[in-house]
Order: structure tokens, then C-alpha cells, then sequence
């Protein structure tokens, strides 16, 4: 009897002991959230008390939200906040859903990822030589128009395409019967509670919506008016949430919108003719950062830029939603270097300590022969339009800047002709014969949004 007493009171000291650890535990984790989030205040300090626009930012862990809140002006002339429920262009984060439309049917049987254009589209420029996995991956070599020749044969090598998939969703309306926008609507959105996301139209007026800005030259931000994105369809013109991305994020662990063989293609790098990968899946960015694996996405559309960085194998994601234009850069940083100092503070002990990118000191007079004006020779019509027909490239303190249309950046060696800029951009100078003739220019360091230049003076 003493010892079943003894035995129960030796249970419960170890219950109470559990209990006391498990709340400290509790009280150390609340603790350690609300210093990151500090973190993450700090990096938005540049909107505090000012007449500036900014952001919303939802940031998740293992389906729990960490942080939820908007930063800066939604709209600077009502001062009316952003806040978790401010809705934001989206931009390019629209081929994710617009891939996952596609893998639906492909999931339903009414359509194969091999299957080539000509099948939906007979009579379509190389239509019997694109296939619907060229389109997702951006190795289709399309350009600006289906009525031009191809830059390159499909599948052997990646060139960001809007126009590839804007034929993507006009392949979702063919093969389902239903606009492009109610078959988002009736399979994607309504059945995650996505109430706030939508398809933009200039006639109508969407609820809630943050005004889109972009900084003048003396600094202030101007209101870029009434502009239509309708024109980026199944490339661009969605608008959505920081929550409304959340049940997004959650649902990508989950079946409920398409077999989990089918969205891991989606989450996998594509591979080439030649049996080369490069670091694009289906609608996805999908590359190594600081040591785990990141499938991501930037938006960048009039007014507005937005990322989404997800860590799979850590169930990880940072949104940044922002309702300032990308170019020329301002005082806050675009939402892609945002969402990754953000997963920098979060995920400070999983990453590895070495950057993608370390800065080196080289000799003025090898900085010189790079300096010059170099010619854009394959980019976009969206491209010449954002940053102009020629980057400048300057030398000033023994540091290199670039010069454009979206204005100037400095410019880093990491290597005697290999150069790297904050958003982990890369130039690599081409020198032939001891002369620098050219550069090659990869958008964000992800071998995505690559283009060359020629040296002119």
C-alpha cells in the first residue's frame, strides 16, 4: 500500500516536472518568435511614421503563422495601412496556379504534359514542335510572339517566357471548356477558402486593393494611376492575399488539389535534351539556398513586386506581398532579398553560414576594362521596356556600378571576370582575345532570366 502511495506520489512530482518544463519550453519559444519578429520590424523601419507604401508579410512554420502583418500605406493619399488583408497584384507568382491548373487536368486525364500545341492549336507557328512541359519550364524558346521563329529548339536550353504561358492558359480554356478565370475560381480558389484572390479587370473595381507605387527621383513615391493587367492573363494577372497565400502554402502539403507524384513535378528542376537540369520546375524557381532546398517565385507587375519562398524539407515559407513597383529601387528592398532576410532570421540555424556570393578586391585596372556601355542583344520586349537598351557600367572609389533605365546598383567581384549584386544577380564579363567584348547577365543567380549584352564603347 505505502509503496503504491509512494509510486503515485512519484508520478505526479513527474507530471507537475513536465509540465513546469514544457511551459518554460512554451514561454522560451513565445520569447524567441517575438525577437525574430523584431528582426523582421527592423528590416520595414524605412516605412514607420512615413508617407510611405510597403508590404504585407505572412510568415509559417509547420502550418503555424509566425508573423502576420502588413507594413506601410496601402494607399499613401488615405493613409490607410497595409494589413494582412490588403489585396496585391501578384505578377508571376500567377504561374504557379496557372502550372497547377494544367497538372489538374493532367491529373483528370484531359490532357498529357508531352502533348504538343498542335494538338489543342492546329496551325500554331512550330506547334508540332512545343510540347506543354516546354511551356511550364520555359524551354519552349518563344519569345514575345507565337508568330516568330523560335530562338531556340525546344527543350535546349530556358528563356523566361510570358508568352508560353499565356498559351498555357489559353490550353486550360480549351481543354476544360471554361474561361481561364472561372476554372481558377471553381477549382483552385473556392475549394481553399482563397475568397480574396482573383482575376484583375480594368472595369472592375476590386475591394480592399492596395494602390501600386513607384519612387520618383527625389525620392517620393508617386500613385501609378489606373493601369489594366488583364494583358499578363494566365502570365500575370491574378491578385491575392498574405492569408489568402497562406491556405495556398498549406494546401501544396496536402492532395487536395492535385496526387502528390504529380505537384512533386512541378516541385522538381526540369532537365534539357542534353540531360542537364536547370533551376525551374512548373511554375516554380527551384534551387539550393544557404544549404536547403527553396521552391519559390518573385511577381514583378505595374506598381507592385511579391515573393514566395518556400522551404519544403523544413515546411518553411515567407510571403512578401508589396505595393511598390521593382524598379528603380527605393529605400525598401524588393520583395525577394525581403522574403530572404526574413528566412535568413527564422531559419538561422538550419542555413549554412557561407553566402552564395563573397566579395573580393581586384585591380583598378582590371575594373577599368570592364567599364563601358553594353548593348542588350537577346533580351525581351518587357525587358527593353523595364530597364532601357543599354547598362552602363562605371567605376567610382575602385567599385563598379551599373547604370539603367531602373537606375544604379553596385556591382561586386567574386572572381576576376564573375561579378554579383545584392539581389544575387550575376554578370559574367566575356573577354576575348585580352579585350572585354560582352557580358552575360543571369536575373537573380537562378540561370532562369539570362541575357547577353555587347560591349559598344
Amino acid at each position: 500500500m505505502k509503496n503504491r502511495r509512494l509510486t503515485k506520489r512519484l508520478i505526479n512530482t513527474l507530471l507537475f516536472a513536465c509540465v513546469i518544463i514544457n511551459g518554460f519550453q512554451a514561454m522560451a519559444q513565445e520569447t524567441d518568435s517575438i525577437g525574430k519578429s523584431g528582426q523582421v520590424n527592423k528590416l520595414f523601419e524605412p516605412t514607420a511614421n512615413k508617407p510611405f507604401p510597403g508590404a504585407s508579410v505572412i510568415v509559417i512554420h509547420h502550418g503555424k503563422i509566425l508573423l502576420n502583418q502588413g507594413y506601410g500605406l496601402a494607399n499613401i493619399e488615405k493613409n490607410q495601412p497595409n494589413t494582412p488583408l490588403t489585396v496585391f497584384r501578384l505578377g508571376s507568382i500567377t504561374k504557379q496556379f496557372t502550372a497547377m491548373a494544367i497538372l489538374q487536368l493532367y491529373d483528370k486525364q484531359m490532357l498529357q504534359i508531352d502533348d504538343y500545341v498542335e494538338k489543342y492549336f492546329p496551325g500554331t507557328l512550330n506547334g508540332n514542335k512545343i510540347t506543354i512541359k516546354n511551356l511550364l519550364t520555359h524551354t519552349s524558346g518563344i519569345m514575345e510572339s507565337l508568330d516568330k521563329e523560335l530562338a531556340f529548339t525546344p527543350g535546349a536550353q530556358i528563356s523566361y517566357s510570358n508568352a508560353g504561358y499565356i498559351l498555357l492558359g489559353k490550353i486550360i480554356e480549351k481543354v476544360s471548356g471554361m474561361s481561364y478565370e472561372k476554372y481558377l475560381q471553381e477549382n483552385i480558389f473556392k475549394p481553399l477558402g482563397m475568397n480574396n484572390t482573383g482575376y484583375e479587370h480594368p472595369d472592375i473595381k476590386v475591394r480592399n486593393c492596395a494602390t501600386g507605387y513607384i519612387i520618383s527621383d527625389n525620392g517620393s513615391y508617386t500613385d501609378i494611376g489606373e493601369s489594366d493587367v488583364s494583358g499578363a492573363f494566365s502570365a500575370g494577372a491574378l491578385y491575392s492575399t498574405a492569408e489568402d497565400m497562406f491556405r495556398w502554402d498549406q494546401a501544396l502539403y496536402t492532395e487536395k488539389l492535385v496526387k502528390a507524384s504529380t505537384l512533386n513535378q512541378a516541385f522538381s528542376q526540369a532537365t534539357l535534351n542534353d540531360g542537364s537540369t536547370i533551376k525551374y520546375g512548373f511554375g516554380w524557381m527551384v534551387s539550393q539556398w544557404r544549404g536547403i532546398k527553396e521552391v519559390g517565385h518573385g511577381g514583378d507587375i505595374t506598381g507592385f513586386n511579391s515573393y514566395i519562398a518556400r522551404y519544403p524539407d523544413e515546411q518553411f515559407t515567407v510571403i512578401v506581398l508589396s505595393n511598390i513597383e521593382m524598379r528603380p529601387p527605393g529605400p525598401l528592398p524588393d520583395a525577394g532579398i525581403l522574403a530572404h532576410k526574413i528566412a535568413e532570421i527564422y531559419l538561422a540555424d538550419k542555413i549554412s553560414a557561407t553566402k552564395e556570393h563573397v566579395a573580393i578586391s581586384l585591380d583598378p585596372k582590371i575594373l577599368d576594362s570592364y567599364t563601358g556601355q553594353y548593348k542588350w542583344i537577346n533580351a525581351s520586349k518587357s525587358w527593353i521596356e523595364a530597364s532601357g537598351e543599354f547598362l552602363t557600367i562605371y567605376k567610382k572609389n575602385n567599385q563598379l556600378f551599373g547604370k539603367s533605365k531602373v537606375g544604379e546598383i553596385e556591382i561586386n567581384a567574386e572572381g576576376e571576370n564573375q561579378f554579383f549584386m545584392k539581389d544575387n544577380s550575376t554578370i559574367k564579363f566575356l573577354i576575348e582575345k585580352d579585350k572585354v567584348n560582352g557580358m552575360v547577365f543571369d536575373a537573380m543567380g537562378l540561370g532562369v532570366v539570362i541575357v547577353n549584352a555587347q560591349k559598344v564603347n
